[in-house]
């Protein structure tokens, strides 16, 4: 006797849910994975500055101000949405080399006033080297500002301290003719660097060649990042950085045309050799606003990466990392920060 369904209205319900309830998870997973940063730190809280911010290197007034340590993102770019993105530190770019997190690794605190966003940077890296005249072409930070949508870029401000360290690790801030090479600050696109709008974006950038650390302050006011001022609670801008590594120089210190002396990794070190930070993939390999995290301005510091305060802490000079298994071919690719004290300073 042929087998008859009691209810073949329900088994045919439970056969067409199944494949729904499949395509929301795809979905759930699509929304999470929206770009290459790695989960957890594609959206982003900022708080109301603590203190007044005085742009002069100090980042003492910060305190209190959450600190993200060294996102990661996927290589290559937009294969953030593979099952298994390959999330990295830092990607080496045009025959640079990353050594590990001495060579170059980075935190960052944002904050904000009615009428500015700020930003504070402390860039552990073994050498300074931006020799270019160009503000992203050597050691420098990339700033993408997108809208609240991320789905069109607003700004790209550039920032560099000019200059190289010699043999003895001092800071040498001109050429061989007298020339300063100088604080760099490139208004590459939006409304900062427009004079009707008169909202010029401003920073302090100060190199500490013995801690091996370099300290940014930037201010963007709020019509440089598209906005209408005030700035209050629930306001939303996409953001991306690009905190870019140059390790090396080789140079004509003579005056005779000919380039015979090199200081850090030497000859074909020199500019843009890697870069890392928060949506970096909005600015690298073509410019892409999609890339970037969601900033949201806020009161409190839900979701940050409050074990990472210390790392800005002025008494501090160093901290510490650990690395997962790795390939013996590169043991240096994934280092992790750990969210332990950092050595004190003596």
């Amino acid at each position: 006797m042929p087998c008859q369904l009691k209810n073949p209205e329900g088994f045919m319900r439970k056969k067409i849910l199944l494949p729904i309830s499949v395509l929301g998870l795809l979905l759930v997973r699509l929304t999470v994975l929206a770009n290459d940063i790695e989960p957890g730190k594609e959206f982003y809280t900022v708080i109301y500055a603590p203190k007044p911010v005085v742009l002069d290197g100090d980042l003492s007034e910060w305190s209190g101000a959450p600190v993200l340590a060294d996102p990661k993102f996927a290589v290559p770019k937009f294969s953030g949405t593979n099952d298994s993105p390959n999330y990295v530190l830092f990607e080496e770019y045009s025959g640079g080399t990353w050594t590990g997190p001495n060579d170059q690794t980075s935190a960052v605190q944002i904050v904000y006033d009615a009428d500015n966003v700020y930003f504070g940077f402390v860039v552990t890296d073994d050498y300074h080297e931006n020799i270019s005249l160009n503000a992203w072409n050597g050691d420098s930070i990339q700033l993408m500002i997108a809208d609240a949508t991320r789905t069109t870029q607003i700004a790209l401000y550039n920032y560099a301290l000019g200059g190289y360290e010699n043999a003895t690790g001092t800071l040498v801030t001109t050429n061989s003719a007298g020339v300063p090479y100088g604080l760099l600050i490139d208004h590459e696109q939006g409304p900062g660097g427009d004079p009707a709008c008169n909202c010029p974006t401003d920073a302090f950038i100060k190199r500490d060649s013995a801690k091996k650390k370099t300290y940014y302050e930037i201010k963007l006011p709020v019509a440089s990042l598209g906005l209408t001022g005030p700035l209050t609670v629930g306001t939303k801008f996409g953001l991306g950085m690009a905190i870019n590594d140059g390790d090396g120089v080789f140079l004509d210190l003579d005056g005779d045309g000919i380039k015979e002396t090199s200081y850090g990794q030497g000859a074909g070190q020199e500019g843009q050799k890697g870069w890392g930070g928060l949506g970096a993939h909005a600015i690298v390999h073509g410019k892409t606003a999609s890339e970037t995290a969601l900033v949201t301005l806020g009161t409190t510091a839900a979701g940050a990466d409050l074990p990472f305060l210390s790392v800005i802490n002025p008494t501090f000079d160093s901290f510490t990392f650990r690395a997962p298994p790795t390939s013996a071919a590169n043991p240096l690719l994934h280092f992790l920060p750990t969210p332990i004290t950092p050595t004190p300073s003596r």
